[in-house]
This record gives structure tokens, C-alpha cells and sequence, in this order.
């Protein structure tokens, strides 16, 4: 991407202090850097990002894992457990936009790095807490995993077969969703701050989340009472919706009542009775005994758009062999990773140089170990030296113009 392009992002020159690690919070931020933000990433001296090893498979020495959500970042590490690291990470508050943490509720604060400290150093500072289950609360000590809130959240009670046992979902999706709300909430508090020249607070919960992705589940049992229950890839209200098998490979027939208008359900090739649709239990009968017989040939003419051939082998690579996909180009900086990322820490000297800061930094915040250097997101990176800074004030080289906030 050129640098034209590069200034043109919504969010370019914007700066994005993030202390996460893991997904929920990489992808936020991953989010906010693919928009165009400076996203500096805080990590572990040594090891880094817990992520960074979970492999295989890996590319140029990072696991896929991590290159998934760390796209677009500038990675500096800092030992949080030294005076130093501390105040090197509120040297970095003053300048930034907006921090983006993951830690259990209380111990940025004993960091002294919690939200009422850091605002007085920086009014409009956007601060974003992502958490189990929240900064309040009888489970707010509680650690939490994606696969535990998708449980504590409905989600797997809801997903597998109907006889069978509840399954999670494939993907760490209650993490990727958290992530994505997360990064509206600070995009919403930027906004607001241009208004009021402030910044926010924003607690972002997984359980929060997970409950509010349950959509019409939830408003089922909100409105009506209704408790949900499995249906494998059928759908409660909607037939025929689902995946069928058929003598070639099994298949996925979605067809709305728009659809049944236009006359599709009348197409011989589907042999679907008219007068179960709407009805599930006699509609998925009907259904299975009808496409359990067709060729999925025969189905996708039969009805386009509305039928897809589950292909057998790697599934999940076929989004991404289509030519529906995005066009070439159109992914721009949330294009596929470069495998050429550094090291924890490999950019912190252009990071503590875009910041203000000239020298190296001392052993009392951490030392890298790992790779020489490398490229990540068409960033240069200096040599893996310690990063912490010494001396002189990160807010000199950043104007804050600020109103009262009080």
C-alpha cells in the first residue's frame, strides 16, 4: 500500500497502545490497525505473546495463530513488573489515543496503570478493558477462555446435533466477536471524544458479548419464554435451511419465503411439498426424503443461490479459492500476513523513536531474545535491543490539547 493510501485510512494517525495478548484483544486492535491506526503492541520480554508459540503449523518461525490477529503492529517489550516498564508504559499513555488491555480486573491497578491513574496523565485517552466476565460481579476474578464463555454464555448448548451432546463452535468466535465489538466501542468513543475533547472508559466483557451474540435465541426466551434447544444445521423456524445428503456429497439449501414466492420451491428437482413449508417437522421429512435423492448438480441449477455443494477435503480453504471472494487488492493492510514479523520487541527502537524518544533502553524494562530482524507490515525494525527508554518526556514530541474532563 502506498504511503498516499496509507494516510488516506480513516484512522491513520491515530496511536493505539495495546497490552493484550491472546485473540479478543489482538483482533480489536488488529481491527483499528488494518483501519489505518499505529497500533504499538506491548509484550513479554523473551517470550512474548502466549500465541506466538501455539503451533503448528508456523511461518518464518511465528505460529499462524498469531500472525491471524497481529497483522499491522509495531511490537516493543516491556516488563511490566519493573518500576521502569511501568513508567515507560504511562510514558506511552500520554501520547496515545487509546490502550486496549486484557489483564483480570484489578491488576492494572496495582500496576498503577488503571484507567484513573493514566487519565490524568491524558485526558482524551480511550481506555478499553476486555475481561471474562466483566470489572464487577461475584465471577470477576474468574479467568476465562473462549471455549468456557461460549459454554457459560449459551452458545455451545445450542450448537451440535439434536440428540447429541453440545459442541463448540469451530472457530473461537465468542474471542473474535468480543474482539469486534470492542473496536466499534473505541471507534464510538473517538467520535465522541472529537465532541467533547474526553476521553472514555470502556469495559467490553466475553460472557457480555456472548450473550448479546445470541441474537433471536435470546430474544426467543426474553419474549416467549422459549427455551432453545440443538439443531444441528437445521434451523427452527426456516425449512428448508440445512445441510442434506444426497448420493454425491452433502449439501446446504437455504430457501426463504421470498424465495418460495418466486416459485423455487416448485421446481421439480427439489421435490420439496409445498404444504410442509413452514411447518419444520414435516418440511425436514419431506426435505431430507426429496434432496436425499438428487444430484447436487441437478440441485445447484435447480435452485441458484440458493444451494451449495459442501466439498469434500479441506473445507474451510474454499472461501479463500472462490472467485467470490474480494477482488485483488480490495483487502489492502488486512491482506494476509506477512511472515517476515519480528521477535517480541523487534520494533521497539522506531516505536520509542515515533514516540520521542532517541535511545535505547536500559535493562530494567526487559531485554528481547529470538530472531534478528525482519519487516512486519512494511514497518522497518532496529535490532533486538532492550526496550525501555531513558530519560526525556514522550509527551514533548505529542501536543495535547485537551479541555477539562473532570
Amino acid at each position: 500500500m502506498s504511503d498516499q493510501a496509507e494516510t488516506d485510512l480513516p484512522l491513520s494517525g491515530t496511536r493505539i497502545l495495546d497490552l493484550s495478548r491472546i485473540l479478543a484483544g489482538p483482533y480489536c486492535t488488529m481491527i483499528l490497525g488494518d483501519l489505518g491506526a499505529e497500533v504499538v503492541k506491548v509484550e513479554r520480554p523473551g517470550t512474548g505473546d502466549d500465541t506466538r508459540t501455539w503451533g503448528p503449523p508456523f511461518a518464518g518461525g511465528e505460529s499462524a495463530y498469531y500472525l491471524c490477529c497481529n497483522r499491522n503492529k509495531k511490537s516493543i517489550a516491556i516488563d511490566l513488573q519493573k518500576p521502569r516498564g511501568v513508567e515507560l508504559v504511562k510514558e506511552f499513555a500520554r501520547v496515545s489515543d487509546v490502550l486496549v488491555e486484557n489483564f483480570t480486573p484489578g491488576l492494572m491497578q496495582r500496576f498503577g496503570l488503571d484507567y484513573e491513574t493514566l487519565r490524568e496523565l491524558n485526558p482524551r485517552l480511550v481506555y478499553c478493558s476486555i475481561t471474562a466476565y466483566g470489572q464487577d460481579g461475584p465471577y470477576r476474578d474468574r479467568p476465562g477462555y473462549d471455549m468456557v464463555l461460549s459454554a457459560v454464555g449459551g452458545l455451545m448448548w445450542i450448537t451440535g446435533e439434536r440428540d447429541g451432546e453440545p459442541c463448540k463452535v469451530g472457530v473461537a468466535i465468542t474471542d473474535v466477536v468480543t474482539g469486534v465489538y470492542a473496536s466499534g466501542a473505541i471507534m464510538a468513543a473517538l467520535l465522541w471524544r472529537e465532541r467533547s475533547g474526553c476521553g472514555q472508559y470502556i469495559d467490553c466483557s466475553l460472557l457480555d458479548v456472548q450473550v448479546s451474540a445470541l441474537a433471536n435465541i435470546a430474544s426467543n426466551y426474553l419474549v416467549a419464554g422459549k427455551e432453545a434447544q440443538r439443531w444441528g444445521t437445521a434451523h427452527e423456524s426456516i425449512v428448508p435451511y440445512q445441510v442434506f445428503r444426497t448420493k454425491d456429497r452433502p449439501i446446504a439449501i437455504a430457501v426463504l419465503q421470498a424465495d418460495r414466492q418466486a416459485g423455487m420451491d416448485r421446481r421439480p428437482a427439489l421435490r420439496i411439498q409445498p404444504q410442509t413449508c413452514g411447518k419444520p417437522r414435516g418440511a425436514l421429512a419431506a426435505g431430507r426424503r426429496g434432496a436425499g435423492r438428487q444430484d447436487v448438480r441437478r440441485m445447484g441449477r435447480a435452485v441458484r443461490g440458493g444451494v451449495d455443494p459442501l466439498r469434500p477435503g479441506q473445507q474451510h480453504a474454499e472461501p479463500f479459492r472462490r472467485p467470490t471472494g474480494s477482488a485483488p487488492g480490495h483487502a489492502g493492510r488486512g491482506a494476509a500476513p506477512d511472515h517476515r514479523h519480528t521477535a517480541p520487541g523487534g520494533d521497539s527502537d522506531p516505536a520509542l523513536r515515533d514516540a520521542g524518544h532517541d535511545s535505547p533502553a536500559p535493562a530494567a524494562a526487559g531485554r528481547t531474545h529470538g530472531r534478528g530482524t525482519g519487516q512486519c507490515a512494511g514497518l522497518s525494525t532496529g535490532e533486538n535491543r532492550s526496550t525501555a527508554a531513558t530519560g526525556g518526556d514522550l509527551a514533548e514530541s505529542h501536543q495535547l490539547s485537551v479541555r477539562s474532563c473532570q
